[in-house]
């Protein structure tokens, strides 16, 4: 009789089901939260050793551990400056691009193969021994958030047309605008540019922009399309509010729509990374940031 072996998780599962954890934890979805604000200044989660700030997935993972500090590294890392990790404590999964060479047995050519990989990083305050620099040493920008919206969207090259004639917040792909109510029809500024984000995420998707192939709209409610376009659209805007220093508020945390999202990842556990990596593009274009470069 044959023993059963434990399967191991793929770098896709691990990050899913800590993102999973996090929603059923907290009864509220990690990517909504506000994340880099620091008095003030906007400062994203990045790798001590490399002063690289993370992206995609890796920016939602590491601000909803919820410590001060922006600097992260691997247990090796802080090895190699003198330190230590504090014992007991646990790391927090990051995701990177590996390749692995293979032969081509019809070709006879040596063709690179991406993957995904996955490593622990460690907090700079769950160490020891470890010098804890002052947000004040790195680049940080103060801002006055509704200045940034209004500069973030200015910035946006080649963008839609955005009007606002019904109400009700929308993109039309086949007509390339988005329609969005009035300011004064919001509570609050922050929650307007929050919206507008989120529609702009959308229109990145154009044929003429990064072509995520909407067709002539979203396809329907529920579908595995709808949900990951959500998705991207969802994590681009909390991505761009944190960056103008304000919180995304777009939409209510229901039980039925949390509930929805977690069923949502279970069943496709890649959808998260990929959607946070199609996110990460989407703003990139939006903000003309088209060099990032993947800490890892």
């Amino acid at each position: 009789m044959s023993v059963g072996v434990k399967k191991s998780m793929s770098s896709y599962e691990v990050v899913t089901q800590r993102v999973i954890e996090a929603i059923e934890n907290t009864k509220s979805i990690p990517w909504r939260r506000p994340w880099g604000a620091h008095s003030g200044n906007v400062t994203l989660p990045c790798n001590l050793t490399s002063n690289k700030p993370y992206r995609g997935i890796n920016i939602f993972l590491l601000s909803m551990m919820g410590y001060q500090s922006p600097f992260w590294l691997t247990f090796k890392q802080a090895k190699s400056l003198g330190g230590s990790v504090k014992r007991g404590e646990k790391g927090c999964p990051v995701i990177f691009w590996s390749v692995i060479e293979k032969k081509n047995s019809k070709t006879n050519e040596i063709e690179k193969i991406p993957f995904i990989r996955h490593t622990s990083v460690f907090n700079v305050e769950q160490c020891d021994g470890i010098e804890i620099r002052e947000l004040s040493e790195i680049a940080t920008a103060t801002i006055n958030p509704i200045e940034e919206c209004e500069a973030i969207v200015a910035g946006y090259v080649n963008p839609p047309v955005i009007i606002h004639r019904q109400q009700q917040a929308f993109y039309s792909p086949s007509s390339d605008l988005v329609n969005m109510p009035k300011l004064e029809a919001f509570e609050s500024a922050e929650e307007y540019y929050s919206t507008l984000f989120h529609e702009l995420v959308h229109s990145t998707a154009h044929t003429s922009r990064l072509n995520r192939k909407l067709g002539k709209g979203l396809n329907f409610f529920g579908s595995e399309s709808y949900s990951k376009e959500e998705l991207i659209a969802e994590m681009g805007s909390s991505f761009l509010c944190a960056m103008a220093g304000i919180e995304s508020k777009t939409l209510d945390n229901s039980v039925a729509y949390l509930q929805g999202w977690v069923s949502a990842l279970r069943e496709k556990p890649k959808m998260l990374i990929e959607a946070a990596s199609q996110a990460q593009r989407a703003c990139d274009l939006i903000l003309g940031n088209q060099n990032s470069q993947l800490a890892q």
